[in-house]
């Protein structure tokens, strides 16, 4: 994360930009969603975590998609 709270770092966005490879956007986005884990909730006891790690990538998402189009995508 840069000190700015924005993730994934500035030097894993410019990779991501530079390569330029869906191999290792398809790789990132692997990695991202099975390093949460399992988890488990009670039947109907709804999504509220899902939803709040969906709104922190779409403001991360927001917050690179000028400079950096391509990570903003995978994120």
């Amino acid at each position: 994360m840069d000190p700015d709270g924005v993730w994934p770092a500035t030097p894993v966005r410019d990779a991501i930009e530079a390569l330029a490879s869906s191999a290792v956007e398809d790789g990132f986005k692997a990695g991202v969603y099975n390093g949460r884990g399992v988890t488990k909730r009670e039947y109907l006891e709804g999504g509220e975590p899902e939803f709040i790690l969906a709104e922190k990538y779409a403001a991360w998402a927001t917050a690179v998609a000028d400079k950096w189009p391509r990570t903003a995508a995978v994120l």
